[in-house]
């Protein structure tokens, strides 16, 4: 056991104390900001009261003298040492917690947090989806429960916050007056005039959301890519499945407007400085000088693009449906999936339509594929390959044909 006196940053005098309470040694405490003690008396003291705690089974250094911010890192240090929370999970929220909570109310005593400051957080995350705004309360409600038992506050603020249910649509038709073409060839113009508060960031949040366009992959994915998955002599992209959702490895291809700057970088993450809380943000300044014709209150997420570039595979470009699905990563469940495959030249094609349907207009494109970007039809004049595909797989999967017979029946399809 040590206590003694320190002289802080700002000058001022601070008890500190360092001591083991059975085979748990604890780091140092500074006293005087946690219980006010001025003296190493009164310190000593406080000790005891705080062991007597601690063999209660209870957390002596919850107090309504620490800051939401201590709070917090105290939190995540304890969830995260018993494995209450996985690594993605400390994650997650200690990336919710800084983008959305440290600034307006971290420095706020748990008292001194009131239903007004969370409402103000969350109808500023107006943009989010509900599952994101409902993380407030999901984070925060525990902590204002652990400070109701020890006597500190009587309400739990964060429960005033209402848990939503997102209503999710889907329908990029009932969110921009644009066609989804449109949309993403003005997101594709508008990188380029696209500002960012360091100027040298500015190349790397413009690829990022280059490759995020063209790729339609997911943010949470392209964010970790790293040298090592760039595969230069290909133009290839090998994503591991150590950060693929599906933890399955993805290959696709690398858009040309990306190419230089990957070549540039030696080693390590290829967005080193762009962190994954600040896609959402950057994203949202993106479309609002893009010039999209959204209609009132609605919004254009990251997710969105992989939708939208789905659609215009399928509806603009003339690409099977499930190929699209495979570009994305999207997998097909069951029969479907074991035989329903699609090879990299197939992926490779696809993206260079849609990359076309893109970048060129619809003359050049008429005349490179010498064919007119199809128009979304409320029927169709005959069935695709794929869904002849899906309908030999049913009868796969119904054995009512053999595996032989839709393996050459298959060949018969795609001749």
């Amino acid at each position: 056991m040590a206590i003694y006196e320190q002289v802080m940053a700002d000058g001022t005098k601070a008890i500190m104390v360092r001591f083991q309470y059975k085979s748990t040694r604890y780091p140092v405490k500074n006293f005087s900001n946690l219980f006010g003690c001025r003296t190493k008396v009164q310190a000593k003291n406080k000790l005891i009261e705080v062991k007597q705690l601690i063999a209660q089974g209870k957390d002596p250094f919850l107090d309504s003298r620490m800051f939401l911010n201590d709070i917090w890192e105290h939190r995540i240090l304890v969830m995260s040492k018993k494995g209450t929370w996985s690594e993605k999970t400390v994650q997650n929220y200690s990336n919710f917690y800084d983008n959305y909570l440290r600034r307006p109310i971290g420095s706020k005593k748990i008292e001194r947090i009131k239903y007004e400051d969370l409402k103000a957080i969350h109808n500023n995350m107006a943009a989010n989806g509900a599952k994101s705004r409902n993380t407030i309360r999901r984070i925060l409600s525990p902590i204002f429960e652990e400070y109701i038992k020890i006597g500190v506050i009587e309400i739990n603020e964060a429960k005033k916050i209402d848990n939503e249910k997102d209503e999710v649509d889907n329908n990029i038709d009932n969110k921009a007056s644009d066609t989804e073409l449109e949309i993403i060839k003005k997101l594709y113009i508008a990188i380029q005039y696209l500002q960012t508060k360091n100027k040298k960031q500015k190349e790397e949040i413009h690829m990022f959301l280059y490759l995020m366009i063209f790729t339609g992959h997911r943010r949470g994915e392209l964010i970790q890519l790293r040298k090592e998955h760039i595969v230069l002599n290909e133009n290839k992209i090998i994503a591991p499945k150590k950060i693929t959702k599906t933890k399955k490895e993805n290959h696709y291809p690398i858009p040309q407007v990306c190419l230089n700057y990957f070549k540039k970088i030696k080693q390590g993450l290829l967005f080193p400085t762009f962190s994954y809380k600040s896609i959402f943000e950057v994203f949202q300044r993106l479309v609002k000088i893009s010039d999209v014709n959204l209609y009132q209150e609605k919004h254009i997420t990251p997710h969105d693009i992989r939708r939208i570039m789905a659609n215009i595979m399928i509806s603009d470009c003339g690409i099977d449906s499930a190929l699209a699905d495979a570009c994305l990563s999207h997998e097909q469940q069951g029969v479907k999936g074991r035989y329903i495959m699609f090879s990299y030249k197939d992926k490779l094609n696809a993206y260079n339509k849609y990359w076309d349907a893109i970048t060129l207009t619809i003359d050049e494109y008429d005349k490179k594929y010498n064919n007119k970007i199809i128009e979304v039809k409320e029927e169709k004049k005959s069935e695709d390959k794929t869904d002849k595909l899906f309908r030999l797989a049913d009868l796969l999967e119904k054995d009512l044909i053999t595996k032989e017979e839709f393996i050459e029946q298959k060949k018969i399809i795609f001749v």
